[in-house]
């Protein structure tokens, strides 16, 4: 894992893609020189996973 600082500019809205994760786990994409970065929200993908935790749980 890196930690980069990117401008505004630098980030674009997450693409409408499917996924097997909700959309409100990734933030945006960005980009610094050539590579691609994708922009996570840690805390809906604690939640996310806490939920499907809890559901397996209750089968």
């Amino acid at each position: 894992l890196d930690n980069l600082k990117l401008e505004a500019p630098q980030i674009d809205p997450a693409p409408e893609v499917r996924l097997k994760i909700d959309k409100e786990c990734i933030n945006g994409l960005g980009q610094t020189g050539d590579r691609m970065i994708i922009i996570i929200n840690l805390a809906a993908i604690d939640r996310m996973l806490r939920k499907e935790i809890g559901a397996k749980r209750t089968l």
